[in-house]
C-alpha cells in the first residue's frame, strides 16, 4: 500500500511538473500584503493588484487575488480537489465576444503556499510567478506576465486601491 501512495505522489508530482505547473506548501511563508504585478508583451498594460476575495463554500473555495476598479485582472486560486490557478480579465463593458469576463490560459507558473487545506479564519499566504498562452486581445496577439504574493483570511474581504494605503477588512456574511 505504502508503495502504491508512493507511486502515485510521483505520478502527480511529474505531470505538474511536466505541465509547467509548480505547487509547493511551505508552512514557514510569512507575509502580510497583497502585491501581484501584471505586464504584457504586445500592450501597454501594467497593473498591480492588492486585494482579496473567497467564495468559502462547504465544499470549495477559490480565492481571487485583484485590484479594484473598472476593469482588471484577476488570478485566482481554486482548491476543489487538487490545487489549480487560474487567470480572468474582467471588463465592465461587454468587450469580450459580448461578455464581461475573459479566461486566459496559462503556460505555465510557481505557487508557493502556507496551507493546502483552509477553513474559515485561517489566513492564505503566498508567492506566486507565471506567464500566459499567446491570444488575441484588441486586434494583437498578446501574452501577460505575473509575479508577486499575496496574504488573504478565508471568510473576509481584504481590500485596497493603492500601495501604502490601509486595508479596508470587512466580512462580507455580515
Amino acid at each position: 500500500m505504502k508503495t502504491f501512495i508512493t507511486f502515485i505522489t510521483l505520478l502527480l508530482l511529474f505531470s505538474c511538473v511536466t505541465s509547467g505547473q509548480t505547487i509547493i506548501i511551505d508552512e514557514s511563508i510569512k507575509i502580510d500584503s497583497t502585491r501581484i504585478e501584471f505586464k504584457s508583451n504586445h500592450i501597454s498594460y501594467d497593473y498591480i493588484a492588492y486585494s482579496t476575495i473567497d467564495n468559502k463554500k462547504s465544499d470549495s473555495l477559490s480565492v481571487n487575488v485583484y485590484s479594484i476598479g473598472l476593469g482588471s485582472l484577476g488570478l485566482i486560486i481554486k482548491f476543489i480537489d487538487d490545487i489549480d490557478l487560474s487567470l480572468l480579465y474582467y471588463s465592465d463593458v461587454n468587450e469580450f465576444d459580448g461578455k464581461h469576463t475573459l479566461d486566459i490560459e496559462l503556460e505555465n507558473y510557481e505557487l508557493t503556499i502556507n496551507k493546502g487545506k483552509l477553513e474559515l479564519g485561517d489566513t492564505l499566504m503566498g508567492i506566486v510567478s507565471g506567464e500566459t498562452k499567446e491570444f488575441e486581445f484588441m486586434g494583437k496577439t498578446c501574452k501577460f506576465y505575473f509575479e508577486g504574493y499575496f496574504h488573504h483570511i478565508i471568510g473576509k474581504v481584504l481590500t485596497k486601491r493603492y500601495e501604502g494605503g490601509k486595508y479596508d477588512t470587512y466580512d462580507p456574511r455580515h
